[in-house]
Order: C-alpha cells, then sequence, then structure tokens
C-alpha cells in the first residue's frame, strides 16, 4: 500500500516532490567499506527518509543501492547513486533516528530506473 503526500498540503508546502510512504530496503556504503541496510519510511524523486538505531551526522555522504522492479524489463533492476543526510531526528515511535537523505546523483541509468519505478508506484494509488 503507498500513500503520497502532495508538495502543497499543509506542513508539506515546502516540499519540492511528492512522497509515496513505501518499505524498501536500502544499501549504505559507509567510510568504512561496511555496509549498512536501512528501510526506507517514504520515497520521493529528491530523496527518502529512513530509520537507523545510530547516531548519524548531519552532511555526511553515502553510496546507495537500491532494488526497484522495473516493468519496461519485467525484472528488478540496481538503482545506484550517493546521498546526503539533510536532516535528523529522534523518532520515538521506532525507537530509532529518522534521516532525510537527498539524492545527490545517480549512477549510469540509475535515474532512469528510479523515475519510472515511482511513477508505477504512483499510478498503483
Amino acid at each position: 500500500m503507498t500513500e503520497a503526500l502532495s508538495a502543497g498540503s499543509g506542513m508539506d508546502d515546502r516540499r519540492e516532490y511528492s512522497r509515496i510512504r513505501i518499505r524498501r530496503k536500502l544499501g549504505l556504503l559507509l567510510s568504512d567499506g561496511s555496509l549498512e541496510y536501512l528501510w526506507t519510511a517514504d520515497l520521493s524523486l529528491g530523496g527518502m527518509q529512513v530509520h537507523t538505531e545510530h547516531q548519524v551526522d548531519m552532511g555526511l555522504k553515502f553510496p546507495f543501492f537500491m532494488g526497484v522492479y522495473d516493468a519496461p524489463k519485467d525484472a528488478y533492476v540496481t538503482v545506484r547513486g550517493r546521498v546526503e543526510v539533510v536532516h535528523k531526528v529522534y523518532d520515538g515511535q521506532h525507537k530509532a533516528f529518522r534521516l532525510g537523505l537527498q539524492i545527490l546523483s545517480f549512477d549510469g541509468q540509475s535515474a532512469d530506473f528510479y523515475q519510472r519505478h515511482l511513477r508505477e508506484l504512483e499510478l498503483q494509488r
């Protein structure tokens, strides 16, 4: 089930892109070479929110990857790119930090796959 928040509704007036509330597994490559797997709370064209138990500094940048279904290929593809931590708050409901990750760039065709995936999710609403 997905739920989009429009860019012009109430508290979200400052948002450039609508959000789609959906859980997707996201991998972040940390500076020490290890991988951190997180779950998204939502996705948008500009970024995503994730939950983590770790204290993370604002402004940190990470390579990321995420599997998305690509309907034209009828297959799952890996989207890769780079994100920056632009928001951080403790979420008592989830007993974790909620991070806002802004997408800085995509690798190869990842931008096309990601945008197409979000369009498909919007159509399912």
